[in-house]
């Protein structure tokens, strides 16, 4: 249910769907000059841009637009001041994400289903599924960010919904879902909105594998759309 229309947008509740836009949002997103940005990588993200524009039509009724950039990289867009003050009524704002210590906010940590749509939208963002090779092979879902607030709080999230996971990696910044029973749990309780995840979630669970980069993309395809300059 929405509540009434505020401005030239509707402000919607708290729900899993809201909470994976903020997930999204603080993976690759940033606010300047009145605008809410969410930067992805171009072509391999397009189907994902499509996703997040729906999302935010869905969420706010309002028209994002999705542009290419001479670095290859995707901008969707959303001109609102509106949709700005509601980010800030989550305690989040614009600016470095490290310097101005982000982290999920605890609105969403106190939401289960908000919590599983932030958690689904900053691995779909920044992490996924991989396969590492360590005298055997196994697969792990992992996140990563240079803020220590948003992993300590990322960690707290996934423990609050039932797994335990740990922080790897020699600098420290990746947290991880290791065991291959929690992975499947993960897939089937959070799940993904990015094609490149969904596209790994299902060779995992299938054939027990997770493509490669280079396969990876030879399996993806793009929708179709006009692309801004």
């Amino acid at each position: 249910m929405l509540n009434p229309v505020m401005s030239k947008i509707i402000i919607p509740r708290l729900d899993e769907n809201v909470g994976e836009f903020i997930g999204i949002f603080l993976g690759d997103g940033n606010i300047w000059n009145k605008t809410v940005e969410i930067t992805l990588e171009y072509p391999w993200e397009i189907q994902y841009a499509c996703y997040i524009q729906a999302l935010i039509y869905k969420l706010f009724r309002k028209n994002a637009t999705i542009g290419k950039q001479v670095s290859n990289a995707l901008r969707v867009r959303i001109y609102s001041k509106e949709v700005i003050e509601f980010l800030k009524s989550f305690g989040i704002k614009g600016g470095n994400k490290i310097t101005g210590k982000i982290s999920i906010p605890q609105k969403i940590i106190k939401n289960k289903k908000a919590l599983i749509g932030c958690i689904r939208g900053l691995v779909d963002t920044d992490g996924g599924i991989f396969f590492k090779q360590n005298g055997y092979k196994r697969a792990l879902i992992e996140f990563k960010s240079f803020s220590k607030p948003l992993r300590k709080t990322f960690k707290e999230g996934l423990q609050k919904i039932g797994f335990t996971p740990s922080c790897s990696g020699s600098d420290r910044i990746a947290v991880r879902v290791q065991t291959q029973e929690e992975i499947k749990k993960y897939i089937a309780l959070v799940g993904s909105s990015n094609q490149k995840n969904i596209i790994r979630f299902e060779a995992y669970i299938k054939r027990g594998v997770v493509p490669s980069k280079n396969e990876l993309r030879k399996m993806m395809t793009n929708c179709a759309i006009g692309l801004e300059a």
